[in-house]
């Protein structure tokens, strides 16, 4: 049960650093893009993959 907490501990620290400003940019076109050509394109069932 000790490991598991220290485990636990360790996973969810908050260290300080630069936030991943890219990785959240690029998640984000991933997410919207395909959605926003869909809405354009008329595509009504594209909506599930948000």
């Amino acid at each position: 049960m000790r490991r598991l907490l220290r485990h636990l501990r360790s996973v969810l620290r908050v260290r300080p650093g630069k936030p991943a400003i890219g990785a959240g940019l690029r998640t984000a076109l991933a997410t919207a893009v395909p959605l926003v050509l869909a809405f354009l394109l008329g595509v009504k069932d594209a909506g599930w993959g948000a």
